[in-house]
């Protein structure tokens, strides 16, 4: 969680369909768990509909990388916020 908690407030590059689109991360949240355990909340704009699904995201700091996420809640005038939850157990 660490790397990404400097991010809050920056704009990632999700693709899709052969077209980038600007989400932010809008909070990194600890979570209660076993190792490493957080939530990511991004937020994208409200005129493209991403689904629940893996998708290809970049930032200058982290590079590319891959990231399942998934919807929460309805989109808004705001834009549509997804949620991704990383848990990596220990040992």
């Amino acid at each position: 969680m660490r790397t990404y908690e400097p991010l809050v407030g920056e704009v990632f590059e999700l693709t899709v369909e052969d077209a980038r689109v600007p989400i932010e991360l809008v909070h990194a949240v600890q979570l209660e768990g076993r190792g490493e355990c957080f939530s990511l909340l991004f937020r994208g704009p409200a005129r493209v509909a991403l689904g629940q699904s893996t998708y290809s995201l970049e930032h200058p700091a982290l590079g590319a990388f891959l990231l399942f996420l998934v919807p929460v809640g309805p989109t808004g005038e705001n834009g549509q916020e997804l949620e991704a939850v990383i848990n990596r157990p220990e040992g």
